[in-house]
């Protein structure tokens, strides 16, 4: 009896060793985030967007309602900045672009396209005072109108609106351009108060939840933790030499925040960079400097973590206009 005991806890043994998948279950490998799409309007089709994600793969073209200008956080609205010789003036429209009426007043000479806030009730652009662009903003229908900067000396252009309702934007000072002294400031609805303070910012762009600020300087790019002051400074020409005289521009957050995308531009030196004046109805990039045309990285976009090493890939198309989303 005991013989056989023995020869019965040896077989059950010998039966687990011998097929373990089917006794004992491997566990389940967690899945990875999903890290969403970029998207991509495509110059020259716009009713066609290309859908990549950010390491080059999985491009898909897909087709999308044509775009018209810049529409607002609760999909409602659209506004867009129309230029008449010397004229520029903004616009208000149903997003599909029907009812539009100009909501920018006559004595104004706006000078960037306007953006909106997280609420979609106000606008806010830059418009030309004492010889220098001055940040407004106004309700979406042109009501309660208000000069947020004075800044003698100094231009005020980029405005941005923070997730929770402030409204940031950038000054320069004089001097060569990437030299020219330049701050990102942040307005709380009384006064401004500077965060970010450096001889040249390209573009900027917040993570959704208003903590921590991307913000391009030439040669490379700088992620901005303002609660804790801990930033993170990537050098272009780490990625290839070729780029050490490149700025980032059209900064855009992933959807978890982990990272950054850019396209890059090497301005004309000969000309320097100025403040955006819009080309495209509606949008344009925050930076347009007068450029030569730059074959090199045309197509490119590069993607910064938060931590990690950064990645570039060539999406195949020009970049116009893309942003980063969850889902297809």
């Amino acid at each position: 009896m005991t013989d056989m005991r023995v020869r019965g806890g040896l077989l059950v043994a010998c039966s687990l060793f011998l097929c373990p998948a089917r006794m004992l279950p491997a566990p389940a490998l967690p899945k990875k985030p999903d890290p969403g799409w970029i998207r991509i309007w495509i110059d020259g089709k716009p009713d066609r967007v290309l859908l990549v994600r950010p390491d080059g793969s999985e491009k898909i073209e897909v087709a999308v309602p044509p775009l018209v200008g810049q529409p607002s956080p609760d999909g409602k609205k659209t506004s867009y900045m129309e230029e008449s010789g010397n004229e520029r003036t903004i616009h208000v429209a149903d997003v599909d672009g029907k009812n539009a009426r100009r909501v920018s007043p006559a004595d104004l000479v706006v000078m960037s396209n306007p953006c909106w806030s997280p609420d979609s009730r106000r606008i806010a652009f830059i418009a030309q005072r004492g010889g220098n662009g001055q940040l407004h903003v106004m309700d979406q229908d042109g009501r309660d109108l208000r000069q947020v900067t004075d800044t003698a000396g100094n231009w005020a252009w980029n405005p941005k609106f923070v997730s929770d309702g402030r409204l940031s934007y950038l000054t320069h000072g004089k001097g060569e351009a990437r030299d020219r002294p330049a701050e990102l400031a942040v307005f709380d609805g009384k006064v401004s108060t500077p965060v970010v303070s450096t001889p040249y910012i390209s573009d900027y762009a917040w993570s959704a939840d208003g903590k921590v600020v991307a913000f391009g300087k030439v040669g490379a790019m700088a992620i901005r933790d303002l609660a804790t002051g801990n930033e993170r400074e990537v050098v272009f020409s780490e990625c290839d030499e070729r780029l050490s005289r490149h700025i980032a521009v059209q900064i855009v957050w992933s959807p978890d925040g982990g990272a950054v995308a850019c396209k890059l531009f090497c301005p004309d030196a000969g000309r320097g960079i100025q403040p955006a004046r819009g080309a495209i109805r509606g949008m344009q990039p925050p930076l347009a400097p007068a450029m030569a045309t730059q074959p090199f990285g045309a197509t490119e976009l590069f993607v910064i973590p938060r931590q990690g090493k950064p990645a570039r890939f060539d999406a195949g198309v020009k970049l116009t206009l893309f942003d980063w989303v969850k889902e297809k």
